[in-house]
């Protein structure tokens, strides 16, 4: 199935799916199987993402600073108190919010209940139930 979805929601949806698959061990081998499947065909989107942020955090980030007082060299850092914050943060959420088109097997309203998830997980997971 070929599905238009915002980053965010593949960032979440992926975060979802590994805490799923390594912290619960009441779902079956078939639905496990399926959200392995998935975890693998958006880690591209999820990699672009994480690179896309890494360049932003450069281009807007501060030089850190380790406990001699000495730059650490090719690591930045930004946080709210920063001057550029909110430019960082108008970038990131752009993209954040683009449109991506990823192609994956939806799993079912009824097996995704069905596995005894709580309401947050179901709620992430939703973007990639079959329509």
């Amino acid at each position: 199935m070929n599905k238009t979805l915002k980053v965010y929601q593949i960032i979440n949806v992926n975060a979802r799916i590994k805490n799923v698959i390594e912290g619960d061990s009441a779902i079956n081998a078939a639905f496990k199987f399926k959200l392995l499947r998935l975890y693998s065909e958006i880690q591209g989107v999820v990699k672009d993402f994480e690179m896309t942020k890494d360049s932003l955090v450069n281009k807007y980030g501060k030089d850190v600073v380790d406990e001699k007082g000495e730059i650490v060299p090719n690591q930045k850092r930004i946080s709210p108190e920063d001057d550029n914050w909110k430019d960082f943060i108008k970038e990131i959420n752009a993209v954040s919010d683009s449109d991506v088109d990823v192609n994956f097997t939806p799993i079912s309203a009824e097996e995704l209940f069905s596995m005894g998830l709580d309401t947050d997980a179901c709620a992430d997971l939703i973007p990639i139930v079959e329509e």
